[in-house]
């Protein structure tokens, strides 16, 4: 019976220490045999396909509404590859232009205000006149007069417009009512002169009302969506 006891109470002993030392007797984490992890593809976007194919709608859209009507026949195909690629992953609007920054869709123009206050008017409306031809506009005459204070007055064959730098109105804005002006009465077109805005500037583009409603109403996003330059 003692013999049996002693059993006992070693087998007592036996069992404490291995629930004392259970923890010490864990493999470490360093032998544990590694996993290669495994390479994780980029996260799929779920809507990726579905924005492919409203760029492209977003685009013959376009087309259906005349906006490409400016556009050389051998510029089309990249200038549409152009707009749709940025809605696609942006949904944002750039056009394709060259090397000259003219857009190749003849719509879309940079704007510095800058340019214009320091006498840039002339130029500025020759680089727009480009598209005012398209729309039947000739220019027989065009000068201006610039005083210290930058004040302008802009003439074009009869018409004549002054561009007043105050704290209150930009002369970008009075040089945009001006081709706005010229569309509207010299011209008597629908097409207008629009605002889209930009980083550091913004730039004007070329729209009658159907684009302008469709570029309103479409999911790009607010930074390209044009708007009228509105002074005080």
């Amino acid at each position: 019976m003692i013999f049996i006891g002693v059993a006992i109470g070693f087998l007592l002993l036996a069992i404490k220490w291995v629930r004392l030392m259970g923890d010490d007797v864990r493999y470490p984490r360093s032998v544990y045999p590694k996993v290669k992890e495994k390479k994780t593809e980029p996260a799929f976007i779920p809507d990726e396909n579905e924005r492919r194919k409203e760029a492209k709608q977003f685009v013959k859209r376009l087309d259906e509404l005349g906006y490409f009507k400016w556009t050389a026949p051998e510029d089309l195909k990249k200038v549409k590859t152009h707009i749709a690629k940025y809605y696609a992953e942006e949904q944002t609007f750039y056009t394709l232009s060259d090397e000259n920054n003219a857009s190749l869709d003849y719509r879309v123009y940079y704007l510095d205000p800058e340019t214009i206050y320091h006498g840039g008017a002339k130029s500025e409306f020759l680089r727009l006149g480009r598209t005012l031809e398209k729309l039947g506009f000739v220019v027989d005459r065009i000068e201006q007069t610039l005083t210290e204070q930058n004040t302008y007055t802009l003439y074009v064959n009869d018409l004549e417009f002054d561009l007043t730098p105050s704290p209150y109105n930009s002369p970008d804005v009075d040089f945009v009512d001006f081709i706005n002006v010229i569309l509207q009465k010299e011209l008597k077109v629908e097409e207008r002169l629009y605002a889209i805005e930009g980083d550091y500037s913004y730039e004007v583009i070329f729209l009658d009302q159907k684009l302008y409603q469709f570029f309103r109403q479409s999911n790009l996003n607010n930074k390209s969506k044009p708007f009228l330059l509105e002074g005080y």
